[in-house]
């Protein structure tokens, strides 16, 4: 057989029915790829969309294992894979079969009591004298957790936004978990210099995401939850998780989602770079999106349920124009290991975006209308770009606002949105309310520019309000507005009544009844 690709990794393994359900990626493969068991040739097909590869295992006997055709690849195992090859003795238990790897092949045994005690004895021993970074460190760990487990059999789920805020639909959901499901024992995970730690233990345990005790709570949740999609919330121990491959693999991630997705996020979002059991959509077109795009997510795993901040939006317009654009992965310098905190670049203030935005707050034809009709500016950067905030300026109409902005308060005062390519058009759509969208650098933004690809959402199309492409027709639109009261024409009204799935509240118990239908299927 020739070699078709430089790499085969093995990523995840499901139970389906009396069997598994093995997935791999091979590197340039085509839609099928031959491996070998101890029973034949076992032959992988691919959805023909995510590059995932997959077949269903049933093994028999004492013994089975699963290996490549051709020893010429390089074999190695996804992230989420529950046994690493790092650790010989590394291993996990899955139905009635302990799994391992032999050199390149993967081993099923059947699990007696003795078998695992045995296996996990020679691991922790292994771990003892391998010299590892955190290796000594992961038997206490591992053990602290197992007698966590045994004294606490209260079912545990972490939730987070942001690891240095709430205010999102990790919060919202929080709370609500806290009044409305009392056999769980949830916790909000956040750094404890958020202004957010102290705000929300009226509600609830609040857990320090720096601390120790949040590796050994994460370890043992049967659920973790987050608005966000940052490893550091899902996989605490970075740099040095293999100990810890088998405990990760089980515990679902739910992912309530920072918006609501209408590019195609498929190249940070997908099952291979996140692995998410629960993945929360509210429109059917966005659902399709993720269904049919390069996402690898199957229909169980994609819920229809709206997104929980949505049954907290309130609209108390008053005269407020709320400037909200998106951050730009092209003007970062990369992402802290710990903090999770970007990182501008040395040249963002000749950047396209800090031009177009510091043009816009300081537009005497907009600052004019603005102080003619009562109206502010409110300016708010993405979170990921809160660096940038020294290089714009406040004044008697402009507010630029702080880390600790409630995004909240600005969805329900504001009476206009302009943005370039936020999901937060999608908050004040759902409140009915106008938007204008700034795409200034198109051409950028969807060419290497940002983690987005072009989706199923034309922004001319389907968006929400008129779409504009220099700083004058910006200003000219946005004035427009603030002239005649910031009223919704008529065809955006229509435009958001067939977009969402739901109006209204009502999102956070859907979700919650999913994550119980998630977690009791998964109890053994």
């Amino acid at each position: 057989m020739p070699n078709l690709a430089r790499e085969v990794s093995f990523e995840f393994l499901d139970v389906v029915g009396d069997g598994f359900r093995l997935s791999v990626w091979a590197d340039g493969a085509p839609g099928e790829l031959h491996l070998a068991t101890s029973d034949g040739d076992l032959v992988l097909r691919g959805d023909g969309k995510s590059g995932m590869l997959g077949a269903d295992l049933h093994p028999s006997g004492g013994l089975y294992w699963v290996g490549v055709t051709d020893f010429g690849w390089n074999v190695c195992v996804g992230r989420f894979f529950p046994c690493g090859r790092i650790y010989r003795h590394a291993g996990f238990r899955i139905g009635r079969w302990l799994v391992y790897w032999e050199g390149d092949r993967l081993i099923f045994r059947r699990a007696s009591a003795l078998r695992v005690a045995w296996q996990r004895m020679l691991f922790f021993a292994e771990l003892a004298v391998s010299g590892r970074v955190g290796a000594r460190k992961a038997i206490g760990v591992r053990v602290a957790v197992a007698l966590r487990r045994m004294f606490c059999r209260r079912r545990l789920w972490l939730v987070s936004d942001r690891v240095d805020s709430g205010g999102d639909s990790g919060e919202v959901l929080f709370r609500y978990l806290r009044r409305n499901l009392l056999s769980v024992d949830v916790r909000f995970v956040v750094s404890s210099s958020s202004p957010a730690f102290d705000r929300l233990k009226g509600a609830g345990p609040v857990v320090p995401y720096e601390s120790s005790w949040r590796k050994v709570l994460t370890l043992s949740a049967g659920c973790l939850v987050s608005s966000q999609a940052q490893r550091s919330f899902s996989n605490p121990f970075a740099g040095y998780s293999e100990p810890y491959r088998d405990l990760l693999a089980k515990i679902p991630i739910v992912f309530l989602q920072h918006g609501v997705i209408k590019d195609d996020l498929s190249a940070a979002l997908c099952r291979r770079e996140r692995n998410f059991a629960g993945f929360v959509v509210s429109a059917p077109r966005e659902r399709d999106s993720v269904l049919n795009g390069m996402y690898g997510y199957g229909a169980d795993a994609v819920w229809m349920t709206g997104l929980p901040r949505f049954d907290e939006l309130e609209s108390n317009p008053g005269k407020r124009i709320v400037i909200m654009p998106t951050w730009r992965f092209g003007l970062m310098d990369g992402q802290d290991d710990v903090s999770g905190k970007w990182r501008l670049r040395d040249d963002f203030q000749s950047s396209r975006f800090c031009e177009f935005y510091s043009g816009l707050l300081s537009d005497a034809r907009l600052l004019d209308s603005c102080r003619r009709n009562g109206f502010r500016l409110s300016f708010a950067l993405h979170p990921n770009m809160a660096a940038a905030r020294r290089f714009f300026h406040g004044n008697d109409v402009v507010e630029v606002c702080g880390e600790g902005v409630s995004y909240r308060d600005l969805f329900s005062t504001g009476s206009l949105l302009v943005t370039d390519y936020s999901s937060t058009a999608f908050d004040f759509a759902y409140l009915r309310k106008p938007v204008v969208y700034a795409h200034f650098d198109a051409d950028s933004f969807f060419s290497g520019g940002h983690t987005y690809a072009k989706g199923y959402f034309d922004y001319v199309r389907d968006g929400f309000g008129e779409v504009e492409t220099s700083l004058d027709a910006v200003v000219a639109r946005i004035v427009g507005y603030v002239e005649s009261g910031c009223r919704l024409a008529p065809e955006y009204g229509r435009r958001i009544d067939r977009f969402f799935a739901f109006s209204g509240t009502g999102s956070c118990k859907r979700v919650m009844d999913r994550i119980v239908e998630l977690t009791e299927a998964r109890t053994p």
